[in-house]
């Protein structure tokens, strides 16, 4: 894995540039992921790892209801660096 420089800079960052530290901490916690989905197995829809994802990355943006990931849903930014195949809907 490689390392992330965390440095001061003259400018400022976007509101989500937290979102690519918490994904690159959830690749370090994969295999912990993986044993969730196969403790809890979705034949269709949405994998519970997913879902603990989109969790982590809505407490990142301080959001606190799961109702806010309509917020997301056509955020490639959001999916990608929190490594999301499937966003899940709040339904």
């Amino acid at each position: 894995m490689r390392e992330i420089e965390v440095k001061q800079l003259d400018c400022d960052l976007m509101a989500v540039a937290g979102l690519a530290l918490v994904g690159d901490y959830l690749k370090t916690i994969v295999p912990v992921l993986k044993r969730v989905n196969k403790a809890l197995p979705v034949r269709a829809g949405v994998a519970d790892s997913d879902i603990v994802r989109s969790c982590v990355g809505l407490l990142v943006q301080v959001e606190s209801d799961f109702d806010a990931t309509r917020n997301y849903r056509g955020d490639k930014f959001y999916k990608q660096s929190l490594g999301i195949e499937l966003l899940a809907s709040s339904p």
